[in-house]
């Protein structure tokens, strides 16, 4: 998992687009302690939206694809956001191959937990800026702990 932006940039002056703005990836550097417990959150995440892709392929539910990926990976809000993940693939899978079932190659570690504005912003993740980095809390699913780690941004910590 990495962090990063070389230069701020404004998307827009307009609220209204700034209002439906959802998303963002920053690349950069992340340093944790416990690399084995991020580790094991991003293969089993890995894990579960491959497991999503083919849940996805069967048209199964949003609420019964979660019921079947808790056992992989035992968080709700990771869990929703792997399946949602995966049908973000199976769609770009079926318009660029006019529908044709292909194998979806998932090879990379990452998490992703998407954010709730009544939990105020991410459940998992949580960012607070400090003087010269950014500490980043990741919630650990399987015994509630936080691993926290510090992440970098700049030029200079960009792969």
């Amino acid at each position: 998992m990495s962090y990063n932006q070389t230069t701020p940039k404004i998307i827009s002056e307009d609220k209204r687009i700034l209002e439906n703005f959802n998303f963002i990836t920053i690349n950069g550097r992340l340093t944790v302690k416990e690399k084995d417990k991020l580790a094991r959150i991003a293969r089993d995440y890995r894990d579960t939206v491959k497991e999503g892709i083919r849940l996805a392929f069967q048209g199964a539910s949003t609420n019964k694809a979660t019921k079947i990926l808790q056992k992989t990976l035992p968080n709700y809000v990771y869990t929703e956001t792997a399946y949602k993940n995966s049908t973000a693939i199976v769609e770009g899978i079926k318009f660029h191959e006019n529908g044709v079932r292909l194998h979806a190659e998932i090879n990379k570690l990452w998490i992703a937990s998407r954010g709730n504005k009544h939990d105020k912003g991410n459940r998992n993740v949580k960012l607070e800026v400090k003087d010269d980095h950014v500490e980043v809390r990741i919630k650990y699913p399987y015994d509630g702990s936080w691993i926290v780690g510090n992440a970098y941004f700049g030029e200079e910590y960009l792969p």
